[in-house]
């Protein structure tokens, strides 16, 4: 199975949970790549980016995280737009 099947069987949160686990092992390699995954099940979750801003950082990739921190604060904004949060 091709990798992209796999995430679309296993869903978002799974990726984000793996992702988490390496994190927490200090693995960010490995747990950029699961967050990765994650996003490109579903986008649109601002925690997902924030991970991925947090690993890039810790893997000396400051410009690419801040890039990942953009994008989980215009989702992060969009969403509190809709639901009228200031």
């Amino acid at each position: 199975e091709r990798v992209g099947d796999i995430a679309s069987k296993q869903g978002d949160k799974y990726w984000y949970v793996k992702g988490e686990l390496a994190f927490a092992d200090g693995n960010f390699r490995e747990a950029l790549g699961f967050y990765n995954k994650a996003i490109a099940t579903y986008l649109w979750v601002p925690e997902y980016h924030s991970r991925i801003s947090q690993c890039l950082s810790e893997l000396g990739r400051p410009t690419e995280s801040e890039r990942a921190m953009d994008w989980a604060n215009l989702i992060q904004g969009k969403i509190n737009k809709e639901n009228k949060i200031d």
